[in-house]
């Protein structure tokens, strides 16, 4: 059995077409008061279409939902996102956006987040890391 917690391989061999899904708790549908806690959860497949750009650390994947159920992904910073083709957390959601049935979510890489818990894991105030160019598809 794998252990999904451990980031894969860096740099990840992100295949013509990468497969995420992103689950988490939508806040529009979900419901909290006094009385009640509801959560109302998702389970979003996005392709990684992320451009080759300067921030080697930001990703997007981008997703066409049919009739969506929700208007926007407010409730989902935070959430991991799993790539199906690679069997591997690969990174947090930062932000995201629905424009009608298009759904585009940026997220952090993984090998990213990992070197930021370790430097917090360390009491670091800053860090420094090299990271492997990531090259077109």
């Amino acid at each position: 059995m794998r252990n999904f917690t451990q980031a894969p391989r860096w740099p990840l061999q992100h295949p013509l077409i990468a497969l995420d899904h992103v689950s988490g708790a939508l806040k529009a549908p979900s419901e909290i008061n006094e009385t009640v806690i509801a959560p109302k959860f998702c389970l979003l497949e996005l392709v990684d279409d992320t451009p080759i750009s300067n921030d080697p650390t930001l990703r997007r994947g981008f997703g066409i939902f049919e009739s969506p159920e929700f208007a926007d992904v407010i409730g989902l910073s935070g959430s991991p996102v799993f790539n199906v083709t690679q069997s591997a957390l690969c990174g947090m959601v930062v932000r995201g956006a629905m424009n009608g049935d298009v759904c585009t979510l940026w997220y952090v890489d993984m090998f990213d987040v990992l070197k930021l818990l370790a430097a917090v894991h360390q009491g670091k105030g800053s860090t420094f890391y090299e990271k492997p160019a990531i090259h077109a598809r």
